[in-house]
């Protein structure tokens, strides 16, 4: 009989609770953490309206709620909310909001007027409802974190250590350059350059006169070498596809992309599959993925479980609890 890690169980008075976004992804975190789920039901009224009921007592315990805000949004935000909501009227201790994924936050500026600031919304409107600390992964943009009412506890988990790991074990002997799909993810790239002992590049974009086609540019050399894109999220991929033609019209033997969240929205499988330079695109279980991204051969899904039980079980202690300590390594911190 396989016994349960005591060392994150003792001394702490913690409950979890799965969203339905990723209840896979919940479920992992839980057994690493030797805690089970609290049981809940979440339905839906014949109108659609969101209904949650949680089945056992979380009275005086911190309540950790898991949930990605990943498609559809609005119905896991709404979730969320209520999720929130009834763990605070069942008189819990405390909540903190564990997103894998947080959604909505691209929209994290105006980039016009009358543009909302979404990313600051959704969170100011998650610690209405009664959220005291939050932890996501790789957060799109990191001045996020500024953006709640007052200061709160907002952790920023990074995927790094299990890339870095996949990397060294798969592709081990081959000449590697890592590339920064823009100029806003230097810093990024940069962590996994300097651990490889590798080169770094760029993808610069940019329209030599306004209306013209966008130009994909790259800054550093990549030919003859095996490039790996690094960036926090594919969507539909339109871009990615771009600058890895770039690469290889500038002698890159290969391309593989590596990204924490694989969105990938409408057109995005099949650019993939016609893409002969990229070789796989490799990612996390942070969004639960349906069965046609399942199927492709060019996807890979590396899982983060063990990264945010991790660091959900340094948040619970007492003392000397530290989030930070375990990306030091990594990071060089």
């Amino acid at each position: 009989m396989s016994k349960k890690r005591k060392s994150r169980k003792a001394g702490t008075n913690f409950c979890l609770l799965a969203g339905g976004s990723n209840c896979r992804l919940a479920e992992k975190i839980a057994k690493k953490l030797g805690v089970p789920l609290v049981k809940l039901t979440a339905t839906q009224f014949s109108d659609g309206e969101e209904h949650i009921e949680i089945l056992e007592s979380v009275r005086g315990k911190d309540v950790i709620i898991i949930q990605s805000l990943s498609h559809p949004q609005a119905h896991h935000f709404m979730e969320l909310a209520l999720l929130i909501d009834a763990a605070k009227r069942a008189d819990c201790r405390s909540v903190r909001v564990v997103m894998p994924y947080f959604g909505y936050a691209r929209q994290d500026r105006r980039g016009r007027k009358r543009y909302p600031i979404s990313a600051s919304s959704v969170i100011q409107m998650l610690q209405t409802a009664g959220a005291d600390s939050f932890m996501t992964m790789e957060v799109h943009a990191p001045q996020i974190e500024g953006q709640t009412c007052g200061p709160v506890p907002f952790d920023n988990l990074y995927a790094s250590p299990v890339f870095l790991a996949w990397i060294i074990a798969a592709l081990e002997g081959k000449k590697i350059v890592i590339v920064s799909p823009d100029a806003g993810g230097v810093e990024r790239i940069r962590v996994y350059a300097d651990k490889l002992g590798v080169r770094l590049a760029i993808i610069h974009k940019r329209r030599s006169a306004p209306g013209e086609a966008e130009v994909m540019e790259v800054v550093g050399e990549v030919a003859g070498m095996t490039c790996i894109i690094i960036d926090d999220m594919v969507d539909t991929a339109g871009t990615l596809i771009k600058g890895i033609d770039a690469l290889e019209s500038r002698g890159a033997v290969a391309v593989y992309a590596i990204a924490n969240h694989l969105v990938l929205s409408g057109p995005a499988i099949k650019r993939i599959r016609k893409c002969d330079a990229l070789k796989l695109v490799v990612g996390t279980d942070t969004i639960h993925q349906p069965k046609r991204v399942l199927r492709c051969r060019k996807i890979r899904l590396l899982s983060v479980a063990t990264i945010f039980a991790d660091a959900i079980g340094e948040t619970q202690k007492r003392r000397g609890g530290s989030v930070s300590r375990l990306f030091r390594k990594v990071n060089g911190g």
